[in-house]
């Protein structure tokens, strides 16, 4: 498989559901997991739900009932490869948006 890269739009924020937004990417031991049914409600309003779907789709439901991914230093593993899906990282000069 080969990696891509996707840049976000420096014009344009990220849209992010209700469990997206209260994410802590930076806490120690950070794990997210979802059902097919969760994430395909979501991918539609949410970006990363949908970039979660997008790298996890491949994977047959039958074997799989839920997707989970997990932070390895600045990495996103989903629970079911061994390697990293996601890199996470920022942009120069970007701040948290958070207040």
């Amino acid at each position: 498989m080969e990696a891509s890269v996707i840049q976000p739009n420096a014009h344009s924020s990220s849209q992010l559901c209700g469990k997206c937004e209260t994410m802590d990417f930076w806490a120690s031991k950070f794990r997210i997991e979802d059902t097919w049914s969760e994430l395909s409600s979501s991918l539609n309003v949410c970006d990363f739900c949908k970039l979660r779907w997008d790298v996890s789709k491949h994977l047959d439901r039958t074997d799989y009932t839920s997707v989970s991914f997990e932070i390895v230093d600045s990495m996103l593993k989903m629970s079911h490869t061994n390697s990293p899906v996601l890199s996470i990282c920022r942009s120069p000069g970007k701040q948290n948006v958070r207040s």
